[in-house]
């Protein structure tokens, strides 16, 4: 079973199950009386490196007003050396999502650690998942507060429900979650992480000089928003062609095989180089940090861009950056704004039901993106321009 096919099972078991087990829930499980000695807090967010990422300065503001409390976080197996750069978190749990006999067994060990933690309050931050909220009120914990959506099964368990406000950046969707509710007028934080030791990357020599890093992927939650492959290819050529700088290639091992014909086609530029499924994250956020920019589909390595204030190129489509674009000084965001876009909601459970054929995507022409690239790499002092060329039968 591919990825893609368990995330749309797992999100069908979780609408029709997770309404029975959430009715079950409230009839047969009790929650513990508050307890001031129960000093700890629980804030879960399970899919999207780039939203955990987001999440920080709502880690940040629990970490400033209960500073002698544990703040615990619950996310994937895959999203766990992230934490090792986002500060203010005290522990993290975590599941396995890729095995469905593990997940129920990692679920039903998980429930009984948490139980043991003793909560005092609970923080929901998946948009739409009844899982999350049911295993908040399994915690026994005597205050939980999630997203509300209206009249949606999970907003039964609640006790705050915080509503969704579906102009705003994903970022300030998490500090109101925190602050239940309470919108203090400013802008979307942006997030901040601590970084690793910088030797990490003594194995690449070719980072001493400058280097663009380029993300043609999106997590198979949605591959939609991945702009066209061959169009990447033109892009990469056009700059190797234009600016004396390496390329590097990034993405998790399973993404090999996409990025592979990126390769073959610019096999005789020396600076192209494929990191794909060989960083860790710890690496990327280094290799991310000190890039000329990260050119990148609407996917985790924009937030780590922003949370670095690297200058960031991003394309968007299915989704659109008044929720999650990237919050970098420096950026330069590509997104048709149609008719039909975003089609990615909350209320559709992030899915992308395309009535358009991704036009969205399609319609970003390779000319306009290499024009604007080209001067905003100029506009970033980078000076190390080769002889310019134009692109032709794009």
């Amino acid at each position: 079973m591919t990825q893609r096919l368990k995330i749309r099972c797992a999100k069908l078991l979780d609408e029709y199950l997770g309404g029975i087990l959430i009715w079950l829930c409230r009839r047969l499980c009790r929650r513990r009386p508050l307890a001031d000695t129960d000093r700890k807090i629980l804030f879960i967010k399970f899919w999207g490196i780039g939203s955990i990422v987001l999440s920080e300065p709502a880690v940040r503001w629990l970490r400033r007003h209960y500073e002698e409390w544990e703040i615990h976080y619950l996310t994937l197996s895959e999203n766990s050396e992230l934490f090792e750069m986002l500060p203010g978190v005290t522990r993290v749990h975590h599941v396995r999502f890729h095995d469905p006999v593990r997940f129920i067994s990692d679920s039903l060990r998980l429930l009984r650690r948490l139980r043991q933690e003793r909560y005092q309050l609970v923080f929901d931050a998946e948009f739409f998942a009844n899982y999350s909220t049911i295993l908040a009120w399994l915690t026994q914990a005597p205050g939980i507060v999630g997203f509300s959506r209206g009249c949606s099964a999970k907003s039964r368990l609640l006790d705050v429900g915080v509503v969704f406000l579906d102009r705003l950046h994903t970022s300030r969707q998490f500090l109101n979650l925190v602050q239940q509710g309470v919108n203090n007028g400013t802008g979307p934080p942006r997030p901040s992480i601590m970084l690793p030791d910088a030797t990490l990357l003594s194995r690449w020599p070719f980072l001493q000089e400058g280097y663009i890093v380029m993300n043609i992927n999106a997590s198979s939650l949605a591959l939609e928003r991945r702009w066209p492959r061959d169009r990447f290819i033109q892009l990469a050529d056009y700059l190797l062609a234009t600016f004396d700088t390496h390329l590097i290639l990034i993405g998790s091992k399973n993404e090999a095989g996409y990025v592979k014909p990126l390769t073959q086609a610019l096999s005789q530029f020396e600076r192209l180089h494929d990191l794909t499924g060989q960083a860790t994250l710890s690496e990327l956020a280094l290799l991310i940090r000190d890039a000329v920019c990260l050119i990148s589909n609407d996917s985790g390595p924009i937030h780590l861009a922003s949370a670095l204030n690297t200058p960031t190129v991003g394309f968007y489509g299915p989704e659109t950056p008044q929720r999650y674009g990237p919050l970098s000084s420096r950026k330069l965001l590509f997104y048709r704004e149609l008719w039909c876009s975003p089609c990615m909601s909350v209320e559709n459970a992030k899915t992308v039901n395309c009535i358009n054929q991704l036009a969205c995507m399609r319609e970003i022409q390779v000319n306009h993106v290499c024009t604007k690239v080209d001067a905003f790499i100029n506009g970033l002092d980078w000076g190390k321009k080769r002889q310019k060329r134009v692109l032709i039968n794009v």
